[in-house]
């Protein structure tokens, strides 16, 4: 009954906005847990269809929340109560998820839920292995480098290496960093 209550109140006070709004995917996760599985999906809908989305919507950090916090906080709750829309969750998802790191546009705790949504992401997916890092200098053959730590492959080349490749282990999308 409290659960029906909130979303009537957000209902009546935000009739338009508040199902693309990240409390509507809270409500969607709590209806989940309540084995309520027609209005936990529609409104898991429309979190899917938002992390999803090519382009990230258009707003600045305010009483901690930004973009990144949202895609975050979409993807997060997807993957860890929905397992049959966590298979829907296309690439561009990780990319708009990962995008505050590559343009240094984070804080802490963006950075956290980036890390659990990510974790939830990879668990959803039945923790696939790893890609292989590979290196090698202008004249020379490539050399495993690295290592794999639980989905997470690290590796440390040489300065004299021209050449660098990561490769997935299967169909699976992989993300690198390099620093």
């Amino acid at each position: 009954n409290l659960l029906s209550a909130v979303q009537e109140q957000m209902e009546r006070d935000q009739p338009k906005v508040w199902r693309d709004d990240i409390a509507a995917m809270f409500l969607a996760a709590s209806y989940q847990r309540l084995q309520q599985a027609k209005p936990a999906r529609e409104l898991a809908m429309h979190g899917l269809a938002r992390v999803n989305a090519a382009k990230s919507p258009e707003f600045d950090f305010d009483g901690y929340y930004d973009p990144a916090i949202d895609q975050a906080w979409n993807l997060y709750l997807i993957e860890r109560h929905f397992p049959q829309l966590a298979r829907q969750v296309k690439p561009v998802a990780i990319d708009r998820l990962v995008e505050p790191m590559r343009t240094n546009r984070y804080n802490t705790l963006s950075s956290a839920l980036i890390v659990l949504a990510l974790d939830a992401h990879s668990a959803a997916l039945g923790n696939p292995k790893p890609p292989t890092l590979q290196a090698a200098d202008a004249k020379g053959p490539a050399r495993q480098i690295g290592k794999a730590t639980g989905v997470v492959a690290a590796g440390t080349f040489r300065g004299a290496d021209t050449r660098l490749w990561v490769t997935p282990s299967d169909a699976t999308p992989v993300w690198y960093v390099l620093t």
